[in-house]
Formats: C-alpha cells, structure tokens, sequence
C-alpha cells in the first residue's frame, strides 16, 4: 500500500513578498510583482519590466566558507526558502534521522550579467582558448578570476539541491530537475515518490529560479 503524503510546510521568496505570509497575501488581493528592473541597467532595452525579487539580502554564514563562491543569486533564493519550510513545518532535525530527508528541487542555472564578465573571464587567455583549444583553455582557467574557476560548477542545476542538503546536512536522496517552467512541479512529483515508496520520510521539494539578466531579458 503506497504511503500517504502531505505537505507540511511552506516557504517562499517571490516578486511579491520574502516570506510565504506576504506572498499569499499579495495574490489573494491581486498584487503584481512586475515593476521596473533594478537588478541592471535596462535603460536601453526595449522592456525595462520584470518580476524581480526586491530587497533580498542573503546570508551565506551557513554556508561552509568554501562553498560561498558556488552559491548563486537562484540558489540562495532556494536556501532562504527551503529554511522557512523547514521551520514552518516544526521539524526538529536535531532528532530526526537525517538519512529519511530528501532534497528535490526544480533549478536554474546561474544567468550571467554584463557586471560579473571581469570576475570570470581573463580576456587574453580567453581568445587563446577559443582559437587554440583545449590546452589554452586550461591555461585560461588557471588564470582565472577566483569565480571563474568555479562559474561551471555554479552553473550546474543541482547546485541548489547540494547546498540545501549541505547546510542542513540532509542525508536522503537528491533529486535535481531542468525542465524549463514545468521544473518545480516535475520535482514535487518526484518527492512524492519518494515518500510514497518509502525512500524517505520528508522530502523539501519545490524550485528556486533567477533569470533577470541582459542576456535573459534580451533573450526573450
């Protein structure tokens, strides 16, 4: 007999409010969360809207210094939530065997802005690598920007998923998925599964997503 799941807790972090409270308060009063885009200079762009998250200030001091650099703006957004979830839920993790708590998440990748090029790319060993191959590309990363030589790692779809388990030191299955807008609902379902099948007892599941970005924006 398949086992019973049930959602007991929630966070979240969206255009229109930081918490769960304010989110859901927005959408039952019909709020928008579109306004003008701050997160860059969209001044010359033929759209200068976007539901951006606003006044979101993270705190990596959970994070082990090491792994600062891999977390991105979308994966912090997923941290602060996942820790709302955990919290509004009442799980004690303290007595709970972490091996029965999973992690499956909907994620995106780290867009890339104009402002952050410098931190990544080395220009002159960049040229090398396009037009000499692999061994210039080596050398290019060894003369990377300290973000630069983890940008492919925090580029990665389950980077997410990873810290949220390293945090919080969840021992459980990981479940990453990328399936454009349909990512966080495929990642509940696999949750459920999960659960369902006895692979484990809480599983946090949803998605966390950041895609203002002059490439996005003009993009689309």
């Amino acid at each position: 007999m398949e086992r019973r799941v049930v959602i007991t807790g929630m966070g979240a972090i969206t255009p229109l409010g930081n918490d769960l409270q304010t989110t859901w308060q927005g959408v039952t009063s019909g709020c928008s969360g579109i306004g003008q885009i701050t997160i860059f200079d969209a001044s010359t762009f033929p759209v200068r809207i976007a539901a951006e998250v606003k006044n979101f200030t993270p705190d990596l001091s959970a994070l082990p210094a090491d792994l600062r650099l891999l977390a991105g703006r979308s994966s912090q957004l997923g941290l602060h939530a996942a820790g709302m979830a955990i919290q509004d839920a009442g799980i004690d993790l303290a007595r709970t065997d972490r091996r029965r708590i999973g992690v499956a998440l909907g994620g995106d990748e780290e867009y890339l802005r104009f402002g952050m090029l410098a931190q990544i790319y080395a220009p002159a060993y960049t040229y090398r690598a396009f037009a000499e191959g692999q061994d210039a590309y080596i050398e290019m990363l060894a003369h990377s920007p300290r973000l630069g030589k983890v940008w492919s790692l925090r580029k990665k779809t389950d980077i997410g998923s990873k810290a949220i388990s390293l945090v919080y030191n969840l021992q459980g299955p990981l479940e990453s998925s990328h399936t454009a807008c349909s990512s966080s609902g495929h990642a509940i379902g696999k949750a459920k599964r999960l659960i369902e099948q006895d692979d484990c007892d809480v599983v946090i599941a949803g998605g966390h997503c950041s895609m203002v970005s002059e490439f996005s924006v003009a993009g689309f």
